[in-house]
This record gives C-alpha cells, sequence and structure tokens, in this order.
C-alpha cells in the first residue's frame, strides 16, 4: 500500500458552486482502495471548505455500530479529533481518512473540519453478537446528523453504484454486516432522513440563475 492516496478525479460542478446541507457522494469500492476512498472524501471536502470558508466543516455518513456512535459523539464533544474507529468496509475507509490527516500528513488542515457522521444500524451484545439498535438509540445517532446541518456543516451522503440503483434506498446505510438485523422501518427512517436533507438544499442568492 503506497504512503499517500492516489490522485482521483472528483469533478463535480453543481457541488463546487452550491452551499448545500447534502450532497450525494458516491464512491466504488470495487475500483478504489479504501485509502483511495478516504483521499477522495478528503479531496472533495477540502474542495468545498476552500469554496465556503465559512462553513464550520464537513460530515461524512457512516453505517455504524452503536458503541461507534456513542464514541464519536463523546470524541467530538470533548473537542478531539481523532475517533479512532477500525474496523472493515466502511470502518477502514474512516480509519484510512483520520490516518490522512495526521500530523505531518498532507490533510493535517482539515483536522477538527472533517467528522464522522456515524448512523447506528446494529448493536453488539455483551457476548459479541448483533443486534437491532431500539429506536431511541437510532435516534441518537439522527439527532446528532440534524445537529451537524443546524449548526451548518455540510454532509457528505454516501453512496455506491450498488446503493444508487435503489431509488428509495440510494444511501448506503445498513449492509454488511447489519444487513440481517437492521429493521426495515429503521433503514427507511434513514434513507428518508438523508434523502430529505438532498431534496432541502439551499443555494446562496449569488448562485441563483
Amino acid at each position: 500500500m503506497s504512503s499517500e492516496v492516489t490522485s482521483v478525479s472528483i469533478s463535480n460542478p453543481q457541488g463546487q458552486l452550491k452551499r448545500l446541507k447534502l450532497e450525494p457522494f458516491c464512491m466504488d469500492y470495487k475500483q478504489l482502495s479504501s485509502r483511495d476512498q478516504a483521499g477522495k472524501i478528503l479531496f472533495r471536502a477540502d474542495e468545498i471548505l476552500k469554496s465556503h470558508p465559512e462553513l464550520p466543516g464537513i460530515a461524512v455518513t457512516y453505517s455504524a455500530n452503536h458503541g461507534q456512535t456513542m464514541a464519536v459523539i463523546n470524541c467530538y464533544n470533548n473537542k478531539q479529533w481523532k475517533t479512532g474507529i477500525s474496523g472493515s468496509n466502511q470502518a477502514e475507509v474512516m480509519k484510512e481518512m483520520e490516518w490522512l490527516q495526521r500530523d505531518g500528513g498532507r490533510f493535517q488542515h482539515l483536522q477538527h473540519r472533517v467528522r464522522i457522521a456515524p448512523l447506528s444500524t446494529m448493536k453488539y451484545t455483551s457476548f459479541n453478537m448483533k443486534k437491532a439498535v431500539t429506536d431511541q438509540e437510532l435516534k441518537v445517532s439522527l439527532d446528532y446528523l440534524d445537529k451537524l446541518i443546524a449548526d451548518g456543516w455540510q454532509v457528505l451522503g454516501w453512496q455506491t453504484p450498488v446503493s444508487l440503483k435503489n431509488k428509495d434506498a440510494p444511501f448506503a446505510v445498513g449492509g454488511g454486516v447489519s444487513s440481517k438485523v437492521m429493521p426495515e422501518a429503521h433503514k427507511q427512517l434513514i434513507q428518508g432522513k438523508l434523502i430529505g436533507y438532498q431534496g432541502n438544499n439551499v443555494r446562496r442568492p449569488s448562485d441563483r440563475g
């Protein structure tokens, strides 16, 4: 594995001019390594923040177990930037994203300005078994997403070529290990929230044609 991320094209003319609540952000995990996906997120975040320096930061949605959700929220509440998330699939991308922001790294300047927006899709029992989260546990993660947006953060809504095929659930949430335990109602609630924020994007007056 290379020490830094490979250059990835992120041309998105529409996104460059708008101040959005949520920008759909598609990455092909079959074509890009975890590090390159992480780099793509950071390249886009850097691009948006250079165009809109008034924004407090950029957050990216992430399918989390509930323990991770609480750890992420506590990390940021304590004014830290590195959550220490590890694991496979999306978790590996988040780990690489934080590695690329390390002191002395190419994206060090994005420490504290790029965050993970965890969406609780499952939890582990004391016997390390997978279990559905409660409605209240899911609400904790959705409330945090709402707070980020209310505080002015722009969100990148993680998508894949596979998720995009489902117009009712275009965001990459609830796959992998959580797919067998996550209630359909929770999937619909999360997707509806993300689709709703995408549909309520705002333009600055200077961007209007």
